[in-house]
């Protein structure tokens, strides 16, 4: 390069705006075009007189020079695409220069240990030139950011401009000057002094795998099951409700077959004062076995699924005949143009404001292409050769949606001609026809944004579908979206769109279109795994490292809301912001999950440190005073807006149930930390309990926060609390994550429940009354909290979701044991049990040891270890009047539920005589449940 010699810096003639984001100025004054059209505030540098050195000013006159020659169009621009931009960019980031700092996003991501005060981290020349040189125009002090200021630094003024436009966008969402001068993570962490770092070996690998039938598999970190082989207090419980129901259930079965024979049959009595598990689930079984029979018929046939032809296969007479049928099939099934306007619509404002992973403009455009209205007003379905492939891939979609819309929308009476169980049926034959149509387009070797967005939403149908027999994903549900986000990466999904030049040539159709479905995708896949993954945990490194890549290219608001200013519609610009926010909060826990080690061991102090960070962070940008000001519907009205098809959007409304369901997640992901964190201590606590008790109760304490908060919102929702803010239809959108909350704080409800029981024995047997009374108190307080979430969880969920009644099933019993003060008297019914000698009674304990790791061989040490008066002596009498307190001040304004009585809980479930003809007519497959082939009863499945 040829060096120039430049007497006196030349004043810049773009405005401070287009000049910081390196876009193209036309120089109008007062304000540029660009400005104006963005309402961005458009001001000049008239300050120019800077004291440069010549030769770094020669630099920066070249670097501008060259940006002021340059096409600098954005490359989401609606017409024309330029690719020069991204050139020129790293051009003028890569030219070296010992005093003009260069502000890469990489260092947005550094790490900040042990930091309580935003430092500056800037080299000694650039200080020198800042403060000798009077550079200060050109050397902003650079912090080392962290997850807040990484929202602040992607502001630019075309997000300002956007945020403005959108008058009043949010209150309860903070706008992006808030978030800038937000201190959020600069203030001290309030960790206790006496707390110091250490290395902590929390998981076993015996106690992660997991086996029973033909399955085999390592739980996630944060699994039901991981947690409860943590806890051996629930853990003993577990293995003995399991046990005592095989045992009776194999009791049950042979005396049917005695009588059979013509045998005579000795009832003996229970040797126990208590009921089996089995009343209580058997109810659980029966539906189990009729929704299990519903998804057997409707699984897909072998002839469309193995074999080797696709609709490419032009030559090949059986794939145009395969696609023939089926086209037939799916216009026979095909309701009436109504219902179907009706569906889209619902779908538009119900489930697609919580899942925007499509450009619904693209999709209508094919939809009306491909459908063709006939005289009955039925649709016709009209595919062309030219574009069979695309089109197909929308009518896959189009019946994918209305899947999704049949099961999992609210519909007025008679808004639609189908009843609820015409719909139901519907709905698994669309569901089935769209994964027909996916097999023929071979999704997996003609890879494109169009077929993975079909199997986004078939993952999402799936997921809020209420007939699915999990109440949380499995590991085959993990397993599945894994492979999801694989695909997206084979696509380059992980990456700014722009860098990919060849998708953007000037005569394509829709660039900017694409552009955003391709960011749509990636965030997708990303915001499902927000939504299930944390939860479990199922967080690695590498998904860090994509998450953070793609933000070191994407200012996510910005780029999904620039491209069409003219156009962008005041809900889209909302969508914008809560999206960009909620990947935001993916990142900051998915950087704290990863923190773990199943497989390794964990530093105390950085985790506790990347935890507060989530607290705080959740706390600023999703409070949840929102919900509670009263305000409700009056605000929100004046955020309506029309949408396709007639749909009407109230983003207000979807601002604030984010703000609930991400609420939600992070809490009970909190929740999930500092129980595995107190359970370690409470073990370290039975060999050294000076050195470990400090550490645990701050950590119970900590933990029972996150619980009170969580299970008051929860209460709080069932109650209809927030239907001013979260109007029901949006249910759908978040109910199977409120049963699975409602489980897990069953879970925790039934751990402590268990520890109470153990520690009121030993101070009775102390003499320690004042203790015992203390204990009692919290005791009841806890099973009121768990009858309240059974009556209102029953009520609100019961009839709609098998998952959440085959739970509430066994959690009624849970309350039974409760009630009558039952806990040891269960524990004792198995693991006191003679192992006995027959073969069934082995292959039971068996199938014991290897679902929950403990085999009725030791239960002598088991039931001591719970006994262990170390172990017990943690929950010191201050500490439980602390959790006392804490319950008073979250629950004093709840409205619990008049007390039932155990009998009565129990007689609404039991039937003897159903039970035993329930029995007979399944008998092959409760002796195949036992000799353990086939998995698991279905209310011990799911733990």
């Amino acid at each position: 390069m040829v060096s120039r010699v430049v007497k006196k810096p030349r004043p810049s003639r773009v405005c401070v705006q287009c000049k910081k984001r390196k876009l193209r100025c036309d120089r109008q004054r007062p304000t540029c075009t660009r400005c104006k059209r963005s309402s961005t505030i458009c001001t000049y540098d008239h300050d120019s007189e800077l004291s440069v050195p010549p030769e770094e000013s020669s630099k920066t006159e070249f670097i501008i020079q060259e940006n002021e020659s340059t096409s600098f169009e954005p490359i989401f621009s609606t017409t024309t695409t330029n690719t020069t931009n991204s050139t020129v960019r790293s051009r003028s980031q890569d030219t070296p220069s010992s005093s003009i700092p260069c502000i890469s996003k990489e260092n947005i991501y550094e790490e900040r240990i042990y930091e309580p005060e935003t430092t500056l981290k800037q080299t000694p020349d650039v200080i020198n030139n800042c403060t000798e040189g009077g550079f200060s125009s050109y050397c902003p002090p650079v912090p080392i950011v962290t997850p807040d200021s990484i929202m602040a630094s992607a502001i630019t003024p075309a997000t300002t401009a956007v945020n403005s436009s959108i008058n009043g966008l949010s209150n309860n969402m903070h706008s992006p000057e808030e978030v800038t001068k937000s201190k959020l993570y600069d203030i001290p962490l309030t960790v206790p002094s006496f707390m110091k770092d250490m290395k902590m070996e929390l998981w076993e690998a015996k106690d992660t795998i997991v086996e029973y039938g033909c399955l085999r598999f390592v739980e996630p970190a944060f699994s039901t099951h991981t947690f409860i082989q943590l806890d051996k207090y629930a853990r003993a419980l577990c293995g003995s409700i399991h046990g005592i129901s095989l045992i009776k259930l194999q009791e049950r079965l042979e005396e049917n077959i005695a009588k059979e024979d013509g045998m005579m049959v000795n009832n003996n009595p229970d040797n126990m004062d208590i009921l089996s598990p089995l009343p209580f689930i058997d109810k659980a079984i029966v539906k189990f076995l009729e929704i299990d029979s519903h998804q057997s018929q409707n699984a897909p046939p072998l002839n469309f699924f193995y074999n080797f032809y696709s609709i490419d296969d032009d030559a090949d007479s059986k794939a145009n005949t395969s696609l023939s049928i089926l086209i037939s099939e799916i216009e026979v099934m095909l309701v009436d143009k109504k219902d179907i306007d009706i569906l889209l619509r619902k779908f538009y404002e119900d489930i697609y404001p919580f899942y925007p992973f499509m450009e619904i403009s693209i999709f209508e455009k094919e939809l009306n292409s491909i459908l063709v209205l006939n005289s009955q007003k039925r649709y016709h379905i009209k595919i062309n050769d030219k574009d069979k492939r695309s089109q197909l891939q929308t009518l896959a979609l189009f019946l994918v949606i209305l899947s999704i819309a049949l099961r999992s929308c609210h519909f007025e009476p008679n808004e639609i001609t189908l009843s609820e169980s015409l719909a139901n049926d519907f709905a698994r034959q669309h569901s089935l026809l769209a994964h027909k149509l996916l097999y023929l387009l071979n999704v997996f070797r003609y890879t494109n944004e169009y077929n993975f967005m079909c199997m986004l939403y078939i993952y999402i149908g799936d997921h809020l579908n209420p007939e699915n027999l999990e109440i949380h994903v499995s590991q085959t549900g993990l397993l599945t979206l894994n492979c999801l986000e694989q695909y997206a990466i084979t696509l380059g999904l992980n990456r700014e769109p722009a860098k990919y030049e060849r998708l953007f040539e000037v005569g394509k159709e829709q660039p900017a279109k694409l552009v955003n479905l391709r960011k749509k995708l990636w965030v997708g896949v990303q915001m499902l795994k927000f939504q299930v993954a944390i939860s479990d945990g199922e967080i690695k490194k590498q998904d860090v490292e994509y998450c953070e890549g793609f933000l070191n290219y994407s200012n996510l608001r910005v780029n999904l809301a620039e491209n069409n200013l003219e156009t962008s519609s005041k809900f889209d610009n909302t969508l914008n912001v809560i999206i960009e926010k909620k990947y935001q909060l993916f990142l900051v826990m998915s950087r704290m999950l990863t923190s773990f080690s199943i497989a390794g061991e964990v530093n105390l102090l950085p985790l506790l440190e990347k935890v507060k960070r989530t607290q705080e962070f959740v706390n600023e940008s999703f409070p949840m005073t929102s919900l509670l000001n009263g305000l409700g519907s009056q605000e929100d009205n004046n955020k309506v807006e029309q949408f396709w098809r007639g749909s009407v959007i109230n983003y207000g409304f979807i601002e604030k149930s984010e703000t609930f369901r991400v609420n939600i997640i992070s809490t009970l992901g909190l929740m999930n930390v500092y129980t595995i964190l107190f359970i370690y201590f409470e073990k370290k606590s039975k060999f050294d309990p000076e050195s470990n008790q400090k550490y645990y109760e701050y950590l119970v304490i900590e933990y029972f926060k996150n619980y009170c908060k969580v299970t008051k919102i929860v209460i709080e929702y069932l109650q209809g609390k927030y239907l001013a803010e979260i109007p029901e239809k949006f249910g759908s959108s978040f109910d199977k994550l409120i049963c699975f909350t409602i489980f897990r704080i069953w879970t925790q409800q039934t751990s402590l429940l268990l520890r109470l029981s153990h520690l009121k024995e030993l101070k009775k047997n102390d003499g320690d009354l004042e203790y015992v009374e203390l204990i009692s108190n919290i005791y009841k307080e806890v099973t009121e909290q768990m009858r309240c979430l059974l009556e209102l969880g029953a009520e609100k969920y019961e009839e709609k979701y098998y998952c959440f009644y085959q739970t509430n099933c066994m959690f009624k019993y849970i309350l039974y044991l409760s009630d009558s003060g039952s806990f040891i008297p269960a524990l004792n019914k198995y693991w006191k049990r003679e192992p006995g000698n027959t073969e069934i009674e082995k292959r039971i304990h068996n199938k014991i040891y290897m679902k929950w790791g403990l085999h009725i061989k030791d239960s002598e040490f088991i039931l001591q270890n719970l006994r262990n008066p170390n172990t017990l002596s943690v929950l010191t009498k201050p500490l439980l009047i602390k959790i006392q307190d804490l319950f008073n001040d979250t629950f004093n304004k709840i409205d619990i539920q008049e007390k039932v009585s155990p009998n009565t809980v129990f007689q609404s479930n039991y039937d003897e005589q159903i039970l035993n003809q329930f029995l007979e007519n399944n008998s092959a497959w409760f002796t195949k449940i036992i000799d353990g082939h086939l998995g698991e009863l279905p209310s011990f499945a799911t733990l």
